[in-house]
């Protein structure tokens, strides 16, 4: 009975190891403009390969790193093409909202043809040797590209580095009320006034529309095209997502609703182990006996594309301070720069924000700089740029770690240097920004564990359509009950005119007959 019970264990563990020992295959396509969505992107397919699953990833920023199980496929030359519209997003100021919301849509609305269309990809696509499990893609504005999944057969997840919105919201049938959840073009926080719902609503209203009347029907196209012999319709691939994982936590964002197969993995790309620093930089932080401010724009704007009286401006501040500033600036040098400011054109921004000797951080407030600043608690000095770092701002000031100026502000000694003293000296934002960290570091399991569970359920459970809301087989009438609305009021009130109607010419009759009855005895 022993060796029996034995066996079977052993069985059950051996197929078990011949099942999982060479993983998955798993194609990752991350191609967008931005170098911090595959900063993201790369840090969950780098944590499924170290679970031993074969990962490939399409990028436009190849990291070129030598990792077991990880390959890249790099489309730089994707990045030809957009060179006039990247320089426009790069500007740190003169451009409105609008305008750069204009430029990502013109990045986007040919992103997927260019990235179909290059050689590397395309023997990708007709080789018959390569096969994969699943496919993770970028929400984008690449719509044409999740035609991946059924192309390799395979099960599709996208991944969403500015968190939920109406993107998100169409692929899973989630519901977004104007009413509190605010959109990411706007500055605004779930805490809105009647104006901004109002304006709340006319956007979500406009942004919807031309996406289902002009930004589906082009992608569409694109899907017909580059996969011509499809298993499936651009509709039914759009309906047929498996999982969308949110680059957010509601700590740092706001509570809202999601659906079962929406989850959120804020800060995944965060290492949780300390890491040293280059000699240069930990002497010069450990130096910063009266503290530290680390500046960053992030990976799209530039310090360098500022114009140079904001810049001459923050130079002649730092210059009066006694704190040291780490600066992420672009050019190889900068003229009026003073010792007690260092400058490089990259830094690794998770591992200074670490140090305890930084007190402050100046940021263009991106999703990833965000989250990093909150998971160590640092307070903010924010300069939001684009898209939805405006959003991201508003959220951090309403919370009490983060103080908000414009590009134009920079400019003024005064106003600088008076934001930097406020944040550095009054307790209340460092305090606020620890109690965040505290809310922030308090889940179950850390956010990359989490996203790499999800993905391997969808594996495991064959695309796990069990995740899926029957909200997506809904249109518009039905989904917002207008067609039932319609019918059931529209019942009730033709009850009522029915019935008003009788009890008038009940009442009315009885009224007649006594009129009648009154004449006949007079």
């Amino acid at each position: 009975m022993r060796n029996t019970v034995f066996y079977s264990y052993f069985c059950i563990f051996f197929a078990i190891k011949i099942v999982f020992h060479d993983g998955y295959k798993i194609l990752g396509v991350f191609p967008s403009s931005s170098p911090s969505h595959y900063i993201l992107g790369s840090a969950l397919l780098k944590g499924l390969a170290a679970k031993g699953h074969k990962v490939s990833a399409i990028t436009a920023f190849p990291h070129n790193e030598q990792i077991e199980n990880y390959e890249e496929i790099p489309i730089p030359k994707v990045l030809e093409s957009f060179e006039d519209v990247l320089k426009d997003i790069e500007k740190p100021g003169g451009k409105s909202l609008l305008q750069y919301y204009n430029s990502i849509m013109t990045t986007g609305s040919t992103l997927s043809e260019k990235v179909l269309e290059q050689p590397i990809v395309q023997r990708l696509l007709t080789s018959k040797n390569r096969t994969f499990d699943l496919i993770i893609c970028e929400i984008y504005l690449n719509d044409a590209l999740y035609g991946l999944g059924q192309h390799f057969n395979a099960p599709l997840i996208t991944l969403s580095p500015m968190g939920s919105s109406l993107l998100s919201s169409i692929l899973s049938g989630a519901p977004i009320p104007p009413s509190f959840v605010p959109n990411i073009l706007l500055g605004s926080t779930d805490r809105m006034n009647f104006v901004e719902r109002a304006l709340n609503l006319a956007v979500l209203t406009v942004e919807n529309i031309i996406y289902q009347l002009y930004w589906l029907p082009y992608q569409s196209k694109v899907y017909n095209k580059f996969f011509p012999n499809a298993k499936l319709t651009f509709e039914e691939v759009m309906m047929n997502v498996s999982l969308i994982l949110l680059n957010q936590h509601f700590s740092i964002s706001n509570p809202e609703p999601l659906l079962q197969n929406m989850v959120e993995v804020g800060g995944l790309h965060i290492s949780r182990q300390k890491q040293l620093l280059p000699l240069e930089i930990q002497t010069f932080l450990d130096k910063a006996h009266d503290g530290a401010i680390y500046f960053s724009l992030g990976t799209n704007c530039k310090s360098s594309g500022l114009r140079m009286e904001a810049i001459e401006a923050m130079l002649r501040v730092f210059r009066s301070m006694k704190q040291r500033v780490l600066w992420k600036y672009e050019n190889a040098s900068l003229p009026g720069k003073s010792d007690n400011v260092l400058i490089r054109n990259w830094f690794p921004q998770n591992d200074i924000l670490a140090h305890p000797n930084v007190k402050l951080f100046i940021t263009h407030g991106g999703l990833l700089s965000t989250t990093e600043a909150v998971y160590h608690g640092k307070p903010l000095l924010a300069i939001p740029v684009l898209m939805d770092q405006f959003m991201n701002v508003a959220r951090a000031v309403e919370k009490g770690y983060a103080i908000k100026l414009s590009t134009s502000q920079l400019s003024s000694d005064d106003i600088f240097k008076r934001t930097l003293t406020e944040l550095l000296t009054d307790p209340k934002y460092s305090s606020k920004a620890k109690q965040i960290s505290a809310s922030y570091r308090d889940q179950p399991l850390e956010p990359l564990e989490v996203a790499i569970f999800w993905v391997e359920y969808v594996l495991r459970h064959k695309g796990a359509p069990q995740l899926l809301s029957t909200a997506l087989n809904l249109n518009f009438f039905q989904y917002h009950s207008l067609d039932t609305i319609a019918v059931v009021y529209g019942s009730v009130v033709l009850i009522l005119l029915l019935v008003g109607f009788s009890l008038k010419k009940f009442v009315n009759c009885i009224f007649g007959c006594k009129r009648i009855s009154k004449r006949k005895t007079e």
